[in-house]
């Protein structure tokens, strides 16, 4: 299929059903009847076929809530639906989450049967006591096998673990992420523990009934299980994802790269030329087509791009934050407190400073190894200030809430290879998670990278 990359798309489809809603879980999610299934599977083909459009489909993905829940018949009308209605591309990555205690090699079969090539599983974590307190239907050894049973099938398979779970130590999920590995998985989405109101978890914490790790332990074992995987082979690409070479989420990418996407069912968003729409939350409002919508100023778009940007490895491309009328390098801040102190210790200018030429202002790594824990690995506390000019922003994304409100980010740079032309740059902000959500940011400043 020859289309353009830029008129590419990305489908997310929301099953909102569980068998039993999780402790922690405060997304659009509950347990209904085959027969409520049925319903809002007609409702779900039907905003399909209403929304359809001529652009090509790169990736797809079926979250929830719980996808792996619905019987085959049921997952193989709205692939069907999509398939009719879509132009989907033959290679397009096409996820489906899967719980274990809900996976049979009943549903993997018609999986594959339907071109799914991707599963990614909600493994959580893998001590039995917790995952009961959680509320989570599985166990260690159910996780185990129903892993084993989708790698017969998949090679591209995910898992998710959380950080923070009571006496959950870095060891502890070293181990667990070991036992993954071995199985065969290829990417770890590692999610802090995130508490809200109205939820189990959160009445067991304040009754005293669960007590999750404190901010400084949850930091240490999130540290001490991404050194794991990295060291392992793979690569942290984003703040909160880790995978081998080429297996790396390519629809959660998009969102990170602000691509084009199409929200269908309960509570999904959509993100089309610069504005976001957000179907309804409840059953009777998404029956009626409630639909919301917000058209993003230049300044959301701004912070937008530099917070996504410096989510994940991808990075903030300066000259299209230029084009909107804001230039990063001209903020007193950053010039004083971070590119002087880097050009300092670690990197070149090369280019057009004044970014009159085609390449515009570039950076380039000083070639040399910064040894871990060695005197040239560097710590700047730069005490929120970076989240001056509105950046300190709270920002709606896929089903959660993204959030750069942390008040003692501290950045370091790190060797990196160049692009084509050599003039590749970037700060790398160590992440500073906390349990309500907030991430100090993570990735790279590019200027002159077309």
């Amino acid at each position: 299929m020859s289309k353009e990359r830029n008129n590419e798309i990305s489908i997310y489809i929301h099953i909102p059903f569980c068998e039993q809603k999780c402790n922690y879980c405060a997304f659009a999610s509950f347990c209904a009847t085959t027969k409520e299934i049925d319903k809002y599977i007609d409702l779900l083909c039907s905003e399909i076929e209403k929304r359809k459009t001529g652009r090509p489909v790169r990736t797809i993905y079926i979250g929830g809530g719980t996808p792996s829940i619905l019987a085959p018949e049921q997952i193989k009308k709205v692939v069907d639906c999509l398939y009719e209605n879509f132009n989907i591309f033959d290679n397009a990555e096409f996820t489906i989450e899967a719980n274990p205690n809900s996976i049979s090699e009943e549903k993997i079969l018609m999986w594959k049967q339907l071109r799914i090539n991707r599963v990614s599983v909600g493994v959580q974590s893998l001590k039995d006591k917790n995952l009961q307190k959680i509320g989570r239907l599985h166990n260690h050894k159910m996780a185990i096998e129903k892993i084993k049973m989708v790698r017969k099938y998949f090679a591209n398979v995910s898992a998710d673990l959380i950080v923070g779970l009571e006496g959950e130590t870095g060891k502890d999920l070293s181990r667990y992420a070991k036992e993954l590995l071995d199985l065969g998985v290829k990417h770890i989405s590692c999610y802090l523990l995130e508490v809200y109101e109205n939820t189990p978890i959160f009445s067991m914490i304040k009754n005293k009934k669960y007590k999750p790790l404190t901010d400084e332990e949850t930091i240490d074992a999130f540290n001490k299980l991404s050194n794991y995987l990295v060291d392992k082979g793979m690569e942290r690409y984003e703040i909160s994802n880790f995978a081998y070479d080429g297996f790396e989420s390519q629809h959660n990418l998009n969102y990170w790269k602000r691509g084009d996407y199409l929200g269908f069912g309960l509570g999904a968003h959509s993100f089309e030329d610069e504005r976001r729409y957000f179907n309804a939350e409840t059953i009777s409002g998404y029956e009626e087509g409630k639909v919301e919508e917000e058209k993003l100023t230049n300044t959301e778009v701004m912070e937008e791009m530099i917070m996504l940007g410096l989510r994940n490895r991808q990075g903030v491309n300066l000259k299209d934050l230029k084009k909107l009328g804001y230039d990063l390098t001209q903020n007193e801040f950053y010039k004083d407190q971070i590119v002087h102190r880097v050009e300092k210790d670690f990197v070149i200018q090369t280019g057009d400073p004044e970014g009159t030429g085609s390449g515009g202002p570039s950076y380039s790594a000083i070639d040399k190894s910064i040894e871990k824990d060695s005197d040239a690995d560097k710590e700047y506390s730069i005490n929120g200030e970076f989240a001056k000019n509105g950046y300190k922003n709270n920002l709606k994304h896929e089903r959660g809430v993204v959030s750069m409100a942390r008040s003692d980010y501290s950045s370091e740079v790190i060797k990196e290879g160049y692009n084509s032309a050599g003039s590749q740059f970037f700060i790398c902000l160590k992440d500073a998670p906390s349990l309500n959500g907030s991430y100090a940011a993570f990735g790279k400043v590019i200027s002159g990278m077309e």
